[in-house]
């Protein structure tokens, strides 16, 4: 009963937090032709391979200072987690392979077109409207999940593009779930990266008082720093700005705006969202019925077809479940 998924959601995360033990019906088999990338996503080193003629990711944890415990735990927590994450503008997640050296890989799709930053820099024309519109149908998502999921490291390299051009949000090391109907969460990381972080969170007291705020609040103030970031490129201004204290980057030049259609309406949705006080962000319903709204006047409103993405064909998924795990999937991809 659907009722009762977010009980034993939470149990299961508390769970694996505390154990060093993730669920067996994640582990798969049968990865091949291994080799390491220059990419490093989050907290782990990417590798590219191939399973049942398809080529995946693998990340593995980097940070061997935590030790292996504590490494455990964080990888059971990620990947459980992000397999109860199923959404269009959300990287699937396939399973955890353990490789003969005995280190853990989360696997997932391939992203050829690299992540958001590396495919606006090839592409410095791509209408960015649509991606946009994309990474807030992820948050909403990610949001009205019961319980909540919050991201807590959104940023423009967590961010992938897929073979037909969509944006999904990826990356869940650093997420917390909270349950917000009783102010309990089951878990809590603060962590994030420089520029994108909340300044409530810069300006939190202690470690405890973070505990209190609404931490959805504070991905969409991420969510407007990488608008802007997406718009501005290699003329950001980010870096120069002392956040926590309220500096925001000043409107981009009028060239470039009209280059990457940055318009008024646009400037003014990444304004709503990185407000310093995050009671008057905008949430993530508000902020993709604004886009959707843009999008549907331009007459160019997203289908919401999973199956023009082949790394979301169910289809595989299914295949892979079938050989590797005696346990159903879930219900279909969320559009």
């Amino acid at each position: 009963d659907e009722r009762y998924r977010p009980c034993f959601l939470g149990a299961v995360i508390r769970l694996t937090r505390k154990t060093l033990v993730y669920p067996s019906c994640l582990g798969i088999r049968g990865i091949g032709g291994c080799t390491r990338t220059n990419g490093q996503g989050g907290f782990g080193i990417i590798y590219k391979g191939s399973l049942l003629g398809r080529t995946v990711a693998l990340k593995k944890l980097k940070d061997q200072r935590q030790g292996y415990n504590k490494l455990t735990k964080d990888f059971a927590y990620e990947a459980v987690l992000w397999r109860n994450v199923n959404h269009i503008n959300c990287l699937p997640f396939y399973g955890i392979f353990q490789g003969n050296d005995g280190d853990l890989y989360l696997i997932s799709p391939w992203m050829e077109r690299g992540d958001l930053s590396v495919y606006l820099s090839n592409n410095p024309d791509a209408d960015r409207l649509p991606l946009v519109y994309d990474i807030a149908r992820g948050l909403e998502y990610l949001h009205s999940m019961q319980p909540t999921i919050v991201h807590g490291d959104l940023k423009c390299l967590n961010i992938f593009v897929t073979s037909t051009r969509r944006a999904c949000i990826a990356d869940f090391g650093l997420s917390n779930v909270r349950d917000f109907s009783s102010k309990a969460n089951s878990s809590m990381t603060i962590g994030g990266t420089r520029g994108f972080i909340a300044p409530e969170l810069y300006l939190a007291q202690s470690d405890e008082q973070p505990r209190n705020f609404d931490l959805r609040r504070c991905d969409m103030f991420a969510f407007g720093i990488v608008i802007y970031e997406m718009y501005a490129g290699e003329q950001s201004k980010l870096h120069r700005c002392n956040i926590s204290g309220g500096n925001r980057p000043p409107l981009l030049s009028q060239e470039l705006c009209k280059m990457r259609g940055l318009d008024d309406d646009i400037w003014q949705l990444i304004e709503c969202l990185w407000k310093q006080d995050p009671d008057v962000r905008l949430v993530a319903e508000s902020a993709r019925a604004f886009v959707g709204y843009k999008l549907q006047a331009r007459n160019e409103m997203r289908s919401s077809l999973s199956g023009q993405d082949p790394e979301w064909d169910l289809g595989f998924l299914r295949r892979l479940s079938v050989a590797m795990s005696p346990f159903e999937l879930r219900g279909p991809v969320a559009t």
